[in-house]
């Protein structure tokens, strides 16, 4: 036998030899579904017929235990079904279940705990097992009188009333504006600013009169207002309305943590609980918001929430796109009529000097009594031509 079987032999012998396990120390504590305390012995492991329901996290921890090779060493605390002390840490030390772990006095606790960042500070967390969402009793509100009173203007928010109103007061404004220079122009026969705001008003809440403008620009913008404010914005407000009156009144006093604190620190509500223990203190004393835990969405039906401005910038892109379009045309056709207005008035200019009526007229002054006999019977007997030139302001107009 060479020193090479030797070693082998060594080797083998040793391998059967049994090595002790790893133990881990799980703390166990009576509350279900973790670990139900109605078996013969507690902590039970594993089902029997005699304990068919040993504990959700009972039996998943054991098997995770079992599947690693490690021995539990059990640490059973006293504490009866509903009074078990999660952990608070107080004065930099760990009280309750979380103090076991604090004091090395256990490795790991038989719980399923919630993620928080101070507990993260200290201690290391397993996957996700699930998500909880927290429930708050409170007593419903009851229907006020001023709640009632702008229920039906609840359906859109407050900026998208001021964009619908700054809107209004623009489109009426610049009408107001274009109407005068068609005036000024003499497009119009009157300017009365009050009949315009008047029939806007009147356009705004779908019982519009006959108005149009005699510029492109004027009636652009006229145009986009009717199409996407007193028609799209006003349509789709009815028929949130009727939705709105259709679903039952909302009498849940907050909808979110956050709005549940600040109900508290403003103290219209109080938060009552008979245990300090739990996750969401943890939350509630350590910083404003959630973090880290997903958040369900809200019970409203998306249909009756209020519309943000956000929601409808599209529509009120359109117009002000139509309404700078609108400002465009107008300015363009100003400057056209103005330059057309110039060259009418050049050329009656010229006409005026060079027509022979006119040249009678001053030959009539310096010429003899027979000649300026001649020029008045020609004056007074003027040709269609020499009519047309006694016009003495040019014509004005788009045209």
């Amino acid at each position: 036998m060479n020193a090479s079987d030797l070693e082998f032999i060594l080797d083998n012998v040793t391998s059967l030899i049994p090595r002790e396990r790893t133990k881990i120390r799980i703390v166990y504590a009576h509350n279900p579904p973790d670990a139900f305390d109605n078996c013969m012995l507690f902590p039970t492991y594993s089902p029997t017929l005699s304990c068919p329901f040993p504990g959700w996290t009972m039996e998943i921890l054991t098997m995770i235990v079992g599947y690693l090779n490690y021995e539990i060493v059990p640490v059973v605390t006293s504490s009866p079904v509903g009074s078990v002390d999660w952990g608070t840490l107080k004065n930099g030390t760990w009280t309750g279940m979380l103090g076991y772990l604090f004091n090395d006095t256990a490795d790991v606790v038989c719980l399923l705990y919630q993620y928080t960042d101070t507990r993260g500070a200290y201690y290391s967390f397993s996957y996700n097992v699930y998500n909880v969402k927290p429930v708050y009793a409170v007593k419903k509100i009851g229907k006020q009188l001023s709640s009632s009173l702008w229920n039906a203007f609840d359906v859109y928010s407050i900026w998208i009333w001021v964009g619908m109103i700054t809107t209004f007061l623009c489109q009426t404004l610049y009408s107001i504006f274009v109407a005068r220079v068609e005036w000024k122009m003499q497009l119009r026969a009157t300017w009365e600013p009050i009949d315009i705001v008047w029939r806007f008003a009147r356009l705004q809440l779908t019982q519009p009169e006959d108005f149009w403008f005699f510029s492109t620009g004027g009636n652009i913008a006229l145009v986009f207002f009717s199409i996407f404010q007193a028609k799209l914005m006003m349509t789709l407000y009815q028929i949130l309305l009727l939705e709105a009156i259709l679903q039952p009144a909302d009498t849940n006093p907050f909808k979110n943590m956050d709005d549940m604190i600040n109900l508290v620190a403003a103290g219209e509500y109080k938060l009552i609980t008979n245990y300090i223990g739990n996750w969401y203190f943890d939350d509630l004393a350590n910083r404003y918001k959630i973090g880290n835990i997903p958040k369900c969405p809200d019970d409203t039906t998306p249909t009756v929430e209020k519309l943000s401005l956000m929601t409808t910038f599209g529509i009120f892109l359109v117009a002000i796109i139509g309404f700078s379009f609108s400002i465009i045309f107008f300015i363009a056709e100003i400057y056209f009529a103005w330059q057309h207005n110039m060259i009418k008035l050049r050329l009656k200019t010229r006409r005026a000097i060079a027509e022979p009526i006119h040249l009678m007229a001053v030959a009539r002054m310096f010429g003899d009594p027979r000649t300026q006999k001649i020029i008045d019977d020609t004056l007074a007997h003027p040709t269609s031509d020499e009519k047309k030139e006694h016009i003495g302001v040019a014509e004005t107009g788009f045209s």
